[in-house]
């Protein structure tokens, strides 16, 4: 049993699943000539009550650096609640015996749910260490950690509790007790619960509330979880919908809940008060029943998610109408965007490459020249060999594999052509056109006529 466990540091006694050396170094070793430490520190103060969150930080250090894939396995001990374990590491070095080290620090948050003792079983750790030899890696198992949880006598007859340093209770809605409500007629509660370090699933749960006369429906709860600075901020929000049914006195009782504040170790108690009200014999008109139906209906979906999906119908709807008008447009939008006639000219070049048919290829060629390139040619009355010699003229590699090319197709058979060096007289052509790319004219219009 240890009996204080405040900034209490496990340290050293690991027994070893596995350690692979690297250039004869292992985890174990690093750990003997004190290049490695592993520090297993329980940060929660005593004592520890049945509950409470009960935090645990893992921490590596080591005079190198960390590789990438440290980890902590999964563990498992009976009637506890595990938060998931944090992925988030705090990177930090410091300065020990004249050194810089280099610290990792993760933490493990767990909820005892009953009083006794508890034995965490040892941590097994993945740890990878780069050093002037290599990557080390290699797994180690800590010491196992006992903490005893009590519950103190307050909490002795009480099943439903919490235990924090935060605990807040807010409503929203309340009966009129001074005014008859008409049958059809209906009032809605909020109840919102929140709580600092504790999991949303853990706050209180209403009790379950059945008035004859009243039809009383409910949403599902809303969870909601928060990191505030590195606090767990949690919330349970309920809603109840009260219809009125029948005439009558109606009432319902104080709901208290209880929580302990861990930070002067006492009980408290808030509450929502007694709710008191009338239903008359009168009956609500059928204009005001059918509000009250609509509105209890759309407090069941949600009216946020109601207008989103009608939001996208609509855009959805008007998108097909536009492209169903802008058809034609459109696909020529599409095919200039997606260079559609560009990609087949360069397919159809470099098929009449392999098919060695030069001259059909040499006319391809051209056609893929810049616009502006070819329409300059054209008012010089330049030949197809001229004007692809003149575009390939500043760089020599293209321009050897052009002379080739026009030799072929227009001249005597030279030599044989490759698809690698078609693909580089292709380059150039792609990247001026990318240069300057004319801004494209026949954008869609959205309206025609205008």
């Amino acid at each position: 049993m240890i009996s204080k466990f405040n900034r209490f540091v496990l340290l050293v006694s690991f027994s070893f699943v596995f350690s692979f050396a690297v250039n004869a170094l292992s985890i174990e070793q690093l750990i003997s000539e004190e290049k490695l430490m592993v520090k297993v520190d329980v940060v929660s103060d005593e004592p520890f009550i049945a509950k409470q969150p009960i935090k645990i930080s893992v921490e590596l250090l080591t005079d190198r650096w960390f590789g990438s894939g440290n980890k902590i396995h999964d563990f498992n001990l009976d009637n506890i609640i595990k938060l998931p374990f944090d992925e988030q590491t705090t990177n930090s070095s410091l300065r020990y015996k004249g050194k810089q080290w280099a610290s990792q620090q993760r933490e493990i948050t767990i909820f005892p749910l009953a009083a006794g003792v508890y034995e965490l079983p040892p941590l097994t750790l993945d740890i990878v260490v780069n050093t002037q030899e290599g990557e080390v890696k290699g797994s180690i198992k800590t010491q196992s950690i006992v903490l005893d949880v009590i519950l103190p006598t307050q909490l002795t007859h009480i099943e439903h509790y919490v235990v924090t340093d935060s605990f807040k209770l807010t409503t929203a809605g309340e009966f009129d007790d001074k005014n008859a409500y008409r049958i059809g007629e209906a009032v809605t509660l909020s109840i919102e619960l929140k709580a600092n370090d504790v999991p949303a699933m853990m706050l209180p749960v209403l009790p379950e509330l059945d008035i004859p006369g009243v039809a009383i429906y409910s949403k599902k709860p809303q969870l909601v979880e928060k990191s505030n600075r590195g606090t767990l901020v949690s919330k349970r929000i309920e809603q109840l919908n009260f219809i009125f049914e029948q005439p009558g006195d109606y009432s319902i009782p104080e709901l208290t809940f209880y929580w302990w504040n861990v930070t002067n170790n006492s009980l408290e108690v808030v509450t929502i008060a007694e709710q008191t009200w009338q239903v008359s014999n009168q009956v609500l008109s059928n204009e005001s029943a059918s509000k009250t139906s609509v509105f209890k209906w759309l407090n069941d979906i949600e009216l946020k998610y109601l207008m989103l999906i009608l939001l996208l119908v609509i855009a959805v709807l008007w998108l097909l109408k536009v492209l169903i008008v802008n058809q034609s447009a459109v696909i020529t939008f599409y095919q200039h965007v997606s260079h559609y006639k560009q990609r087949q000219l360069e397919a159809r070049f470099l098929k009449s490459i392999s098919q060695e048919s030069y001259p059909q290829a040499c006319q391809y060629l051209y056609r893929l020249l810049p616009h502006i390139f070819t329409k300059n040619s054209k008012k010089t009355n330049s030949s197809v060999p001229n004007t692809l010699t003149r575009f390939y003229k500043k760089n020599s590699e293209q321009s050897h594999i052009v002379e080739v090319l026009i030799n072929n197709g227009f001249f005597h058979y030279q030599r044989e052509i490759s698809l690698h060096e078609a693909k580089k007289l292709l380059k150039p052509i792609e990247r001026e056109l990318s240069i300057k790319a004319d801004t494209y004219g026949n954008a869609i219009r959205l309206n025609p006529n205008k």
